[in-house]
């Protein structure tokens, strides 16, 4: 999976894009620059990346290289937690 960089069609994309307001209905988002099939969040070392199976995974960067750190979750925000159990967003 963290290989693996495509490019969502636009019904994925749709999918994708109600995943994120639907984690964030009651809270303010967070900020999120989409690449391809990668959200980075503005300013930070944290990423989402969307598989192919619709599942959130996430990333952080380490040196120059962004490398998993954690299980897929169903949606963004859960998988944002697991990258800061102790900052919940």
């Amino acid at each position: 999976m963290w290989e693996d960089d495509w490019t969502p069609d636009r019904a994925a994309l749709g999918r994708a894009r109600s995943a994120l307001a639907a984690a964030w209905a009651d809270a303010r988002a967070p900020e999120l620059r989409r690449v391809r099939a990668r959200w980075t969040l503005t300013g930070t070392d944290r990423r989402l990346r969307l598989g192919r199976d619709g599942r959130w995974w996430p990333y952080r960067r380490e040196a120059e290289l962004w490398v998993p750190a954690g299980p897929s979750a169903p949606d963004p925000a859960s998988a944002l937690t697991a990258l800061d159990p102790d900052q919940a967003l």
